[in-house]
């Protein structure tokens, strides 16, 4: 006579748990060889190793009617498939889990910002080489237009990324330090690029490497102005000149108006002398 395990047994020899087969035996995906009078569920040797089967199936995620599907048609094409569509939802969740991981490594990591900056105090540094993500121009934006404008950006992204530190603001444009056009000079929003860079459906620009001068302000649109202001005054006072559009780079993660932390840094690369 075939000797039969009771559950418990044959759960420890299959490496599972008791739970887990009278949940597979409920849901009629692996039922027992017998249940005798008393009603215990007795299982043969012979069993193993189709519970390992089925676990193993588990294991790489397939659902209990998946795997019912198979069971039922023991077919090498339909296998094939369900292990298709779960390598590309593992892909997937890969994909998301290196957002999650690279947001936890940034809030791990100190804020780039530039330390030495002192407020309203123009300083002349060299910036390295970075690459952001960009929205698409805007200008002359109500509270209302500028909170769609930023929760569409941040939408194509991962709101995650809305909490890491990686840098963020706007690049705006102009081209020069003139603090009554500031108001109606177009702008994007602009997320620095993790390294590896993630790829989402959105423009990229590429901040040159260089000298640049810089000016910490408090970000509301007066304190900019002042701060273009002092950048203006020291550029003509040493002799130099600005290229490109103004970057407008916030300080820290805490967005708290308009897509502006409290405060932040006004940048301008340096023409080379």
């Amino acid at each position: 006579m075939e000797k039969l395990l009771q559950i418990s047994d044959f759960a420890k020899l299959a490496n599972t748990n008791r739970r887990t087969l009278i949940f597979y035996d409920e849901s009629g995906l692996f039922h027992p060889h017998t249940v005798n009078d008393a009603g215990y569920r007795l299982y043969s040797y012979d069993q193993l190793y189709q519970i390992s089967f089925i676990l193993g199936l588990r294991e790489l995620g397939l659902s209990i009617n998946e795997i019912k599907q198979y069971l039922q048609e023991p077919d090498s094409a339909v296998l094939s498939k369900q292990l298709h569509q779960l390598d590309a939802k593992i892909e997937q969740q890969i994909h998301h889990l290196k957002q999650v991981q690279m947001t936890i490594r940034q809030r791990l990591v100190h804020p780039q910002v530039i330390k030495q900056a002192k407020l309203y105090q123009p300083i002349i540094t060299y910036l390295p080489e970075a690459s952001f993500w960009c929205s698409d121009y805007s200008v002359d934006c109500t509270v209302e237009e500028m909170a769609n404008i930023f929760s569409d950006f941040y939408s194509k992204l991962n709101m995650s990324m809305v909490t890491n530190n990686l840098r963020s603001g706007f690049k705006t444009n102009l081209r020069q330090p003139v603090a009554d056009q500031y108001a109606n000079a177009g702008f994007r929003i602009i997320k620095e690029q993790s390294i590896p860079a993630l790829n989402y459906d959105l423009p990229t620009i590429t901040k040159s490497a260089g000298n640049y001068i810089v000016v910490k302000v408090k970000n509301t649109s007066p304190e900019i102005e002042k701060g273009l202001t002092l950048i203006a005054d020291y550029l003509k006072k040493h002799q130099l000149d600005c290229t490109g559009e103004l970057w407008q780079i916030n300080i820290g993660n805490k967005i708290e108006r308009a897509g502006f932390t409290a405060t932040g840094l006004l940048e301008y690369q340096l023409k080379e002398q």
